[in-house]
């Protein structure tokens, strides 16, 4: 009996935290996480779900042919979505841009959205045997490399 009652008590313990977590017992993403993707994106496809951190979850999916990772916090607001750019979709200014530079390969192009409507891209590119990262702002303008 008294390891019922011990096992009942850690049991409680487990679902309590659980739940101040968002996560049902089930393991289950909160319907109001769900909508705020849903609402977005409502053609996504595959839709898979993981509790990123304490603050956050992703939920990662496909929309037409392209992969795209959104982060939602725990009160349901989209804060930052990943769209891995399918070719067409690769803006022609970053096209232009690898192609001025001799031998680069551009490999893929992935546009972050955040939740402030800034907006920016990084495009990995191979060159000279080596992989690097270049960032590109709202206007295509370079900001960073990697």
């Amino acid at each position: 009996m008294k390891k019922l009652n011990i096992l009942t008590t850690v049991t409680s313990f487990i679902l309590i935290a659980m739940s101040i977590q968002g996560v049902s017992a089930k393991g289950e993403v909160p319907d109001e996480i769900k909508n705020a993707v849903i609402s977005k994106y409502p053609t996504a496809e595959k839709v898979n779900w993981k509790e990123y951190s304490e603050t956050q979850y992703l939920a990662y999916f496909i929309v037409g042919d392209e992969e795209v990772d959104v982060f939602v916090n725990k009160a349901g607001e989209i804060v930052e979505s990943v769209t891995h750019l399918n070719e067409e979709n690769i803006p022609q200014q970053i096209k232009d841009y690898v192609a001025g530079m001799n031998d680069a390969d551009l490999h893929y192009v992935l546009e972050t959205n955040f939740s402030n409507g800034e907006r920016v891209y990084v495009a990995k590119v191979k060159l000279a045997g080596q992989l690097y990262e270049l960032g590109f702002d709202s206007n295509f303008k370079l900001i960073s490399t990697k």
